[in-house]
């Protein structure tokens, strides 16, 4: 769906409940590269839950039972990390909070 923020010009998120805090979070609907410097902070959004990578890799290490952390970390590498939707206000000169 499309952000209702006039500044968003429309941006395209999702929502899903974070696994840690159970709270509704709406993400950027366009994945990132898990290899760009930008995908830090970053989640992991399956079945409308969103995961810490780390703690997914231990999720996925002692549900699937594999043999290694590392293998958890590259099958997690494979899924489509997601950036929250954020809006950041910055004062300007002059403007108070």
């Amino acid at each position: 769906m499309p952000c209702n923020r006039p500044d968003c010009d429309g941006q395209l998120i999702v929502f899903a409940v974070r696994e840690d805090t159970g709270r509704t979070v709406p993400y950027d609907a366009e994945p990132v590269d898990v290899d760009h410097v930008g995908s830090t902070g970053c989640h992991v959004l399956i079945e409308g839950k969103a995961w810490n990578p780390v703690r997914l890799a231990e999720h996925f290490q002692v549900v699937f039972e594999l043999p290694s952390i590392d293998r958890a970390h590259q099958l997690v590498r494979e899924y489509q990390h997601h950036r929250p939707h954020l809006h950041l206000t910055t004062n300007t000169e002059g403007e108070r909070p």
